[in-house]
């Protein structure tokens, strides 16, 4: 982003001709964008999102899920930066993308239907992946109430419950090694394509593949083109749900709703 340095020096600070350089270099990628004509590019940075904006007014920004769009005020926000489609966060409900999406029909939305069911956000995401996915250790926790009250049976009980669906939800089969019926427990959004196809600029149904093989990229693919023409042949919820009991293995889950990505809110 743009800073400006806390006390006045003469000509510029170290901080600035960094940051020149660094905007210097981030153009001449994007001459070479240009040239190979890409249509549109994706951006975190918000002053990077400005500097396209002001320099290249016909490239297509597409805003990064790590940005975390939560509400519409952030839509707003972004909207008036120039920003053209938006990729909502993996932790907003279907309710919520919807609700938002038909705020604002100028723009353009994307949401995530497959993806690996992390416990973080891509905008909250703090783990050095290359020392290991530490954030899908199993952690011991411990609960104390804000007034140092004791807890009653009931309390405990519920705690505990919570925290055996957290973990369910997260790591059921304890590894990407593990498979059922040749699936990887993977989060799947296919139940809610019907909805999502009644908000027209909802425009993009993406798959999470990152660290995934190029095989599971390309199966994970398929079951989502599928579903999404069967859903467009009017298959419903029950229909989409009982595909991915079919096709996913392990029926059960979608039944407590444990695989769930998107889960309907009704």
């Amino acid at each position: 982003m743009f800073t400006t340095p806390l006390k006045a020096v003469k000509g510029q600070s170290e901080q600035e001709r960094q940051r020149k350089q660094a905007y210097d270099d981030l153009d001449l990628l994007l001459k070479d964008v240009i040239n190979i004509r890409v249509d549109g590019i994706i951006i975190t940075d918000v002053g990077f999102i400005k500097f396209v904006h002001d320099k290249y007014p016909n490239i297509k920004i597409v805003l990064s899920t790590c940005q975390s769009v939560f509400n519409s005020y952030a839509v707003k926000f972004f909207l008036e930066m120039g920003v053209k489609r938006i990729t909502f966060p993996r932790h907003v409900s279907i309710k919520e993308m919807i609700e938002i999406a038909l705020k604002f029909p100028e723009m353009e939305f994307e949401c995530f239907l497959v993806e690996g069911k992390c416990i973080y956000d891509d905008g909250s995401c703090r783990p050095l992946h290359s020392a290991g996915v530490f954030c899908m250790d199993q952690w011991e926790y411990s609960y104390h109430k804000d007034n140092h009250a004791d807890f009653k049976y009931n309390e405990v009980q519920k705690l505990m419950q919570n925290e055996q669906i957290f973990n369910y939800r997260n790591r059921l089969f304890g590894g990407r090694q593990n498979k059922v019926n040749n699936w990887t427990y993977v989060g799947c959004g296919i139940c809610a394509i019907p909805q999502i196809l009644k908000c027209p600029n909802i425009v993009t149904l993406k798959v999470a593949g990152r660290g995934y093989s190029l095989e599971e990229k390309y199966s994970l693919s398929r079951y989502v083109s599928r579903a999404i023409q069967k859903a467009l042949t009017g298959a419903d919820t029950s229909d989409m749900k009982m595909m991915g009991k079919e096709e996913l293995g392990m029926p059960e889950l979608c039944d407590l709703h444990r695989r769930c990505y998107l889960p309907l809110d009704n």
